[in-house]
């Protein structure tokens, strides 16, 4: 028996939402602890990954907790929204009625998401002559990031169940 072929109990459907939440938390305390360290161009990229990463679960996470049957099978699907950050994050704007990102938020995520999805923060190739991580900017992504953890923490306990 596969596990997608379990009846998950709405306990196991938030654990599993709260566990992919903690996962995404993890990528950005990682990020976070990398900030001071990074003085050379290989922790930088290993940096703007992690952002990136972070959100991607996050994101995910709040579109699970949100509404599990819909998104669980859609949120595998490479097609549907794979690991593209844009394509999440107007879903979840979409899914929870909130304001739609501002031009500078959103020029900023679509840089990092084509960086992202295209996988040049992980592997080398030409991207890593012609262009610098350090002038790739996150001042409007980050900030956004630790908003939307604090708003999904709430939710999650509000839900009250044990962590």
């Amino acid at each position: 028996m596969k596990g997608n072929d379990l009846a998950i109990t709405r306990f196991g459907r938030e654990m599993i939402a709260r566990k992919q939440f903690d996962k995404g938390l993890g990528f950005f305390a990682a990020a976070r602890l990398l900030e001071s360290y990074c003085t050379n161009e290989p922790l930088r990229y290993v940096r703007l990954h992690l952002i990136c990463q972070s959100l991607e679960l996050i994101l995910k996470s709040a579109l699970l907790a949100k509404d599990f049957h819909k998104y669980s099978s859609q949120l595998p699907n490479r097609k549907q929204f794979g690991h593209d950050l844009i394509k999440i994050a107007e879903e979840v704007e979409k899914e929870f009625g909130i304001q739609r990102m501002g031009a500078d938020l959103r020029a900023e995520l679509g840089e990092l998401a084509r960086l992202y999805s295209e996988h040049h923060l992980r592997y080398s190739g030409l991207n890593d002559i012609f262009i610098d991580p350090i002038s790739i900017n996150v001042g409007h992504v980050v900030p956004r990031i630790a908003a939307i953890a604090k708003l999904m923490n709430r939710e999650f306990n509000r839900t009250n169940f044990a962590r």
